[in-house]
């Protein structure tokens, strides 16, 4: 009679362990998922993050693209200067290449220009796209003299680092309020 209890208690055993190995597999499992979920939502939160860029590489690399800009602006060349607008700003502003000059804002007078970088912000957009947002000043370089701080100017740049591409959106200013 003896075997014979031991052999109930023995499934009696292994139906609570298969039971309690279930229920552990379980409470990893959901666990593990959940755990997913709030590391997605973190890196999600950094990348969306707005930081001060404080790397000269990136100040010279975004002001050069703002420089290109201003360049094809002093030139008036409107297929050139359409290529660097950002399609969000062309939607925005329903620009095409024949109204470009007419709806960007265009420079004192002619000359050369130079912008010179006061402050810079810099947002993660995906693994390759980086957006910047830039305020400084529009210098007129004359001969032998540069006039500082022409006009105020902000601009938000993004970077394509996947295909080294870059586009650009004239700003009024309210980012850096």
């Amino acid at each position: 009679m003896n075997s014979g209890m031991d052999k109930v208690l023995t499934k009696k055993n292994i139906i609570l362990l298969v039971i309690a190995f279930v229920l552990m597999f379980f409470f990893l499992v959901v666990f593990s998922t959940d755990n997913t979920t709030n590391t997605k939502k973190n890196t999600k939160k950094e990348e969306a993050e707005i930081k001060l860029v404080t790397n000269p590489s990136r100040f010279y690399t975004v002001s050069s693209c703002i420089n290109k800009y201003l360049l094809y602006l002093k030139d008036k060349d409107s297929n050139k200067l359409f290529t660097l607008l950002s399609p969000s700003y062309i939607n925005k502003q329903e620009i095409t290449v024949q109204n470009i000059l007419e709806k960007v804002p265009l420079l004192p007078d002619s000359g050369d220009y130079n912008f010179n970088p006061r402050k810079m912000y810099e947002q993660q957009q995906s693994e390759t796209i980086v957006k910047y947002y830039v305020f400084g000043y529009i210098e007129k370089n004359e001969f032998m003299v540069t006039t500082p701080n022409i006009q105020a100017a902000y601009y938000t740049v993004t970077l394509d680092n996947a295909h080294l591409t870059f586009s650009i959106t004239p700003e009024k200013g309210k980012i850096f309020q």
